[in-house]
């Protein structure tokens, strides 16, 4: 760094190193219709996925691929050309296919797409405080749920699981109360006695929260769903 445009003798040296790679390329999938589920093996075939690897082994675990907007766990293996993955969850519909190196910039969409066909057991996405500190804000991502049945105002419990809905509570002896302002967003309402607090889990109630639209005759894709609320922007980014 330097604080006098470049001047002899006033750059400092701090033996911080920077890698610069060129992107990688992706061709083809080995699929290219998926589950919404998720958990379908899948794979990539193009050339650069190991360029930042090859800089330094550890980076290997940064590389990572976007379906659309969600992205995918670590794939289970990669070389140079092949990367080895399960398929995401993901809403119905062709999604792009995108790859980091360093899980922050990703490649530009290369026209290799999947299909997503169906519906998959709703996830949250995100949770965080309001601004105000107020409620907790919970989202479902983009595929409408059925509410777990809740019209207006109620128990938190009729989505949230107990240790969750303990958490929400505190304190207080009144059963924490929960409204959704569309199909995918649930709020909870906050009291001055209430244990939440950045850091903490939430999870959903077993058996109760579906898609929307599920088809008449099959069987309901319950959530099993679990989110942590960032410690560092517990209202979000």
């Amino acid at each position: 760094a330097t604080l006098n445009h470049g001047a002899d003798g006033s750059v400092t040296s701090s033996g911080v190193q920077f890698w610069y790679y060129d992107e990688p390329s992706l061709t083809s999938a080995s699929r290219d219709t998926a589950i919404a589920d998720g958990g379908q093996p899948i794979s990539l075939q193009g050339s650069g996925f190991a360029a930042l690897r090859r800089a330094d082994e550890s980076h290997a675990r940064y590389l990572r691929v976007r379906f659309g907007a969600v992205v995918a766990a670590a794939p289970s293996s990669f070389d140079d050309g092949t990367i080895n993955l399960d398929t995401p969850y993901n809403k119905e519909g062709s999604s792009n296919v995108t790859i980091s190196l360093n899980g922050q910039q990703w490649t530009e969409p290369s026209g290799v797409a999947v299909a997503f066909v169906g519906l998959y057991a709703p996830v949250i996405e995100s949770a965080h405080f309001s601004p105000t500190g107020a409620t907790v804000v919970i989202s479902f991502g983009t595929q409408p749920t059925d509410r777990a049945g809740m019209k207006g105002v109620g128990p938190c419990a009729a989505v949230l699981d107990d240790a969750t809905v303990a958490t929400l509570r505190g304190g207080g002896t009144a059963a924490p109360q929960c409204f959704w302002t569309d199909d995918v967003t649930l709020v909870a309402y906050l009291t001055m006695l209430t244990d939440a607090a950045p850091g903490m889990t939430v999870r959903t109630r077993t058996g109760v929260l579906a898609p929307r639209d599920t088809p008449a005759g099959d069987a309901p894709k319950y959530a099993d769903s679990v989110y942590t609320i960032d410690a560092d922007f517990p209202c979000g980014r």
